[in-house]
């Protein structure tokens, strides 16, 4: 099983030692934004600044069919 896509954004915003200030200004997200999702604040994102902030941080985003059965 898959680990969820937000589980994994804030385990490698943890992970990345940049700071969030530097996380948020590559992602082109405001820094409040990135904060307040790290510190849980912020509970979810809107996709569009999911997919930056999964490029900042060296990852990509792809949605795939379920498989059949499961």
């Amino acid at each position: 099983m898959h680990e969820p896509i937000l589980k994994t954004l804030r385990r490698r915003l943890q992970a990345d030692k940049r700071s969030l200030r530097k996380i948020a200004l590559a992602a082109g997200l405001p820094y409040p934004v990135v904060h307040h999702f790290y510190s849980g604040k912020r509970k979810g994102l809107f996709a569009e600044s999911a997919e930056k902030l999964a490029a900042a941080l060296d990852l990509e985003l792809h949605l795939r069919p379920k498989r059949k059965g499961g």
